[in-house]
């Protein structure tokens, strides 16, 4: 018997019947072959260019480099665009430079100004109104920043705690630096820490907040106590309190004991005290007395004797007395 070889076919979506072996161009960049009864496909790969604009030239799957152009002692590659002077716009055009001059009532938005306050802008071709809000018509400062109107423009000026060109501002890192515009003013106690765009300053541990920039050990009713001091409490005259490791701790004042026969409460004092220690206030005290006081006062460069009044030349609504060598002065509250 005789063999027979059959050869296999591709069919094509649109319906179409290959041959065995058949090649086409399914498009400018893929090649199609018939093997085995199937369809396989190749797609052509294209090297990279050297140049910025590359273009697609009619009936080739690779982008090919133009002609680039001469001007003005300068080469640019095709596409680029400059404007050798003011309303002029130049583009090369695959190693022609092609240029022409802007219409200004067509190309330059209407102003709704007069002709007096119309700005000449140098460089530019368009004029602008006087006060035109620059940042308004679009910016294109860093989100860290803020546009400024200026008379023919308008800036960037980054925030403060960012440093930069307005177009990109970084944060700061106030905690490298110590004072001045860049730098922290954390003082005694504290540790700075950096924040984006600020930073802030940290008690250390056993200290307590004095005001924004530092820390101290105690502080009651706004006064600053340091390590081990203590002090009388200002709500509680028999208490006193101690600054221990940033903790405050009041405990009641302990009075001695008083031997004395005359004792005084004098106001806002927690512990009584003896009259005879003070001759201002002891009804004993004569000359002579017990504790052999002086006879006379001086004031104001004259001589006054025990039991001696006078008032005061700059305050006639004040009485003092001398006794047992002491000034004793009392103020008349309904002297007028």
């Amino acid at each position: 018997l005789g063999q027979c070889q059959c050869f296999k076919s591709c069919s094509l979506d649109n319906g179409t019947q290959i041959q065995e072996g058949e090649e086409w161009k399914k498009d400018i960049c893929s090649t199609c072959r018939c093997l085995n009864g199937s369809v396989q496909c190749h797609h052509e790969g294209c090297p990279p260019t050297e140049c910025d604009n590359p273009v697609y030239m009619d009936g080739e799957c690779c982008p090919v480099c133009p002609t680039n152009c001469f001007y003005n002692g300068k080469y640019y590659d095709h596409g680029d665009e400059i404007s050798p002077r003011v309303c002029v716009s130049c583009t090369c055009n695959n190693g022609r430079m092609v240029c022409e001059q802007q219409d200004i009532k067509k190309t330059c938005p209407e102003l709704k100004c007069s002709k007096s306050d119309q700005i000449e802008i140098h460089g530019q071709c368009c004029p602008v109104c006087k006060g035109t809000d620059f940042c308004t018509l679009g910016h294109t400062c860093h989100s860290n920043a803020s546009c400024v109107n200026l008379a023919t423009r308008y800036a960037c000026q980054c925030h403060e705690g960012f440093e930069g060109d307005g177009r990109d501002c970084q944060d700061i890192n106030e905690c490298q630096v110590t004072g001045g515009r860049h730098g922290h003013h954390c003082n005694t106690n504290t540790v700075c820490v950096n924040n984006i765009g600020s930073y802030r300053c940290d008690c250390m541990k056993g200290f307590n907040r004095l005001d924004t920039y530092e820390c101290t050990d105690c502080v009651d009713k706004g006064i600053e106590y340091s390590n081990g001091s203590k002090w009388k409490s200002p709500l509680e005259a028999c208490q006193e309190c101690m600054c221990q490791h940033g903790e405050i701790d009041c405990l009641p004042l302990a009075c001695p004991k008083l031997t004395c026969e005359n004792v005084i409460q004098q106001p806002n004092e927690c512990c009584p005290t003896c009259a005879d220690s003070n001759p201002c206030l002891s009804l004993t005290i004569d000359i002579g007395g017990h504790d052999l006081s002086q006879t006379t006062c001086m004031h104001m460069g004259m001589s006054f004797s025990h039991g001696e009044e006078w008032r005061l030349e700059q305050d006639q609504c004040t009485s003092c007395q001398c006794r047992a060598g002491h000034i004793c002065c009392t103020f008349n509250e309904a002297c007028s």
